[in-house]
């Protein structure tokens, strides 16, 4: 994937700035309008759902002692890239695009792949595997098969 920027940032380590964050993530989740800043006209502008929702991720996430990076990427993505993405062999990214899985242009002898398709293949991809493993529990469940020990699932 072409990074433009990219940049991590630590969390922070005193009480203080972890209750500014605490108070920043509450602005974020309890506002419909997060003003950024007003410019010299007086022009206020609001922060998009979209940005607002990213912030307040980011912010909760260094709350829990997490580093966050943010890296700015294309959103027309190489074949190279979006298999990369999708942690697969290019090859078999070509199979999914020729299948019509994913959708791709061609503007070119290269074949160009929105990042949103790639996103969606990937969600769908995630929520087929869920529902399968809700069905093999569930059959499991029916079977007696497993028995909860410690809040943890185990077979017999």
């Amino acid at each position: 994937m072409t990074i433009l920027a990219e940049q991590t940032v630590m969390p922070p380590t005193g009480a203080d700035a972890v209750a500014t964050l605490r108070e920043l993530v509450e602005l974020l989740e309890t506002s419909q309008n997060v003003v950024l800043a007003d410019d010299e006209n007086g022009t206020r502008h609001a922060l998009p759902d979209s940005v607002r929702d990213v912030l307040r991720k980011s912010l909760a996430a260094m709350i829990d002692h997490q580093a966050v990076t943010i890296a700015a990427s294309s959103t027309v993505l190489t074949t190279q890239d979006a298999a990369e993405l999708l942690g697969i062999s290019r090859p078999t990214l070509v199979h999914l695009l020729e299948t019509e899985k994913i959708p791709y242009t061609k503007p070119n002898r290269h074949r160009r792949i929105l990042l949103e398709d790639v996103l969606t293949y990937q969600r769908m991809l995630a929520e087929t595997r869920r529902r399968g493993l809700d069905a093999m529990v569930a059959e499991a469940a029916e079977d007696d098969s497993y028995r909860s020990v410690n809040g943890f699932t185990a077979t017999r």
